[in-house]
This record gives structure tokens, C-alpha cells and sequence, in this order.
């Protein structure tokens, strides 16, 4: 009786333990994709915060950005993917943070322009 219990309990615990697992996986996921959307968002409106070299092509090198910051806010375009993004907002503090992930939110939700 004891190994009947046993298996039940394990059988029981077992997938909620696969859920939890796969669960902060992709959160983890959403945390570098989200990271690295800020990242872009940041450079696109502050392009001449880096030092470039003489004859850069900044307006090729911006529109390069754009591209991969739509690229990056698509992956977040999921229910689950903006849920993670209003949870982030609720805790960032820098005013340029807040606008990009602000940004994120409203054009996922209108449709890219």
C-alpha cells in the first residue's frame, strides 16, 4: 500500500515540477530577449552616445537597429511575452527604460507603423 502511495505522490508531484521548470525557462527567455530589446531601443534614440569611426554611416547603422528591434519586439508579441513586459515595467526606474518598454507595449498592441 505504502508503494501505491508513493507512486501516486510522484506521479502527482512530477509534472507540476516539469511545468514549474519549463515555466522559469521561458521567463528566462523573455528576460534576454526583453534585455536585449532594451539595448536597441536605447542605441536607436541615443546613436551618437558611442564613438564612431570617421565616414560611419550612422543613418544605415540606425535603420540596421530598427530592424532588430522589431525583430526582438516580435518574440515578444505573445499574451505571455507582453504579460513579462508589464511585469518589467512595474520595476524600472530609468526614464528611457520605461519609455522603450512603454513603446513596446503600445505598437504590439496597435500593430507596427
Amino acid at each position: 500500500m505504502r508503494k501505491l502511495w508513493f507512486l501516486i505522490i510522484v506521479m502527482w508531484i512530477a509534472p507540476s515540477s516539469i511545468v514549474v521548470s519549463e515555466s522559469k525557462a521561458r521567463e528566462n527567455d523573455f528576460q534576454q530577449i526583453f534585455d536585449r530589446y532594451l539595448e536597441l531601443c536605447i542605441e536607436y534614440s541615443l546613436p551618437n552616445s558611442m564613438a564612431r569611426p570617421p565616414g560611419f554611416d550612422i543613418n544605415a547603422h540606425l535603420e540596421q537597429i530598427k530592424q532588430e528591434k522589431d525583430n526582438v519586439a516580435g518574440q515578444l508579441s505573445t499574451e505571455k511575452g507582453l504579460e513579462y513586459v508589464r511585469y518589467r515595467l512595474e520595476s524600472i526606474t530609468d526614464d528611457l527604460e520605461r519609455s522603450c518598454a512603454t513603446e513596446l507595449i503600445r505598437t504590439r498592441k496597435e500593430g507596427p507603423k
